[in-house]
C-alpha cells in the first residue's frame, strides 16, 4: 500500500550523547521530526516499561512517543543492554513512527540555510 499526503512539520535538533529515550518520549517535541546528531542511536535498545517506587516510568519522559519521525546518522541494529527488550527499529514500528538513518549531516547543513522546508521521505 502506498499513499501521499503533504504534512508541515518543524524540524529539531538534539545534540546530546545519550538518552535518545527519553528524547522520543519528552512531550515538547510532539509532532516535530527530530534529528539526533550523535551517532550510535540504538545501541542499548529499548527496556521495558518499569516503574519506580513511585509509579514514574524508570526510562521514559511520557507514557508514549511524542516525535513524528527521527532521522539518524548512524543506526545500531545490534542492541546490547541488561534492560533492553527490542530494538529501536521494533519500537518505532510498534508506535507507528517513521525512521529514517544515513547522510543527516548533509540535511542538517541545509536545514538553517532556508526559509521555506519541503521534505518528502
Amino acid at each position: 500500500m502506498h499513499s501521499e499526503c503533504e504534512i508541515l512539520l518543524a524540524v529539531v535538533f538534539q545534540t546530546g550523547m545519550v538518552g535518545y529515550l527519553e528524547s522520543l518520549t519528552d512531550p515538547s517535541y510532539h509532532a516535530q521530526i527530530l534529528i539526533l546528531t550523535y551517532p550510535l542511536i540504538g545501541n542499548y535498545g529499548v527496556p521495558g516499561c518499569d516503574r519506580d517506587e513511585f509509579g514514574l516510568l524508570k526510562w521514559f519522559e511520557s507514557e508514549r512517543v511524542h516525535v513524528a519521525a527521527l532521522i539518524v546518522s548512524e543506526y545500531a541494529a545490534e542492541y546490547s543492554h541488561w534492560s533492553a527488550c527490542k530494538s529501536l527499529h521494533e519500537w518505532l514500528v510498534e508506535n507507528n513512527v517513521p525512521g529514517i538513518y544515513g547522510k543527516v549531516f548533509c540535511l542538517s547543513c541545509l536545514v538553517p540555510n532556508s526559509h521555506t522546508y519541503y521534505y518528502y521521505f
